[in-house]
């Protein structure tokens, strides 16, 4: 609504925000409003790795009502690595009475390769992945403008 009500007003400028305006909704919210406004988002887009080629084609093909959207392969891969750290620590059905710590650690030193790309963390819990895309609104439709590092040391 913001972007209609800047655009009905006179503004000629694209609004520009986070990953919260990144989705279909938006675009459908605001309509012809919405051309060209900016957003960025976690990541590079989905659709252009060949680990999620897999992950992409089976989610459409189960035909969900929603797409997978900007987290649908980080939501993935976070599970996989909290699934791999349970199995390292649980093992033969028995529980250690210090399982929770465990499994904190385990996916802490956790590192595999991703439908989202590098699955690793720092000494903080933060991803090391830390690439990032602007997508832009063209023809009515989220495109990827750029993609990079965020803030590279």
């Amino acid at each position: 609504m913001l972007t209609k009500q800047l655009k009905d007003a006179g503004a000629k400028i694209p609004l520009f925000g986070g990953d919260g305006m990144f989705t279909p909704t938006y675009i459908k919210t605001a309509g012809k409003a919405a051309e060209g406004d900016l957003v960025t988002s976690i990541g590079v887009p989905v659709d252009t790795l060949p680990a999620a080629k897999d992950f992409v084609a089976a989610y459409k093909a189960k035909k969900y009502p929603g797409d997978y959207g900007t987290y649908g392969s980080y939501a993935y891969d976070a599970t996989t690595a909290i699934i791999k750290a349970v199995g390292e620590v649980v093992k033969d059905g028995k529980v250690p009475s210090d399982a929770r710590q465990q499994v904190v650690d385990a996916v802490q030193k956790t590192s595999f390769d991703g439908i989202s790309g590098k699955i690793s963390f720092d000494e903080y819990g933060d991803t090391t992945n830390k690439q990032l895309t602007v997508y832009q609104v063209t023809k009515g439709e989220w495109k990827s403008v750029k993609s990079g590092v965020a803030n590279p040391k």
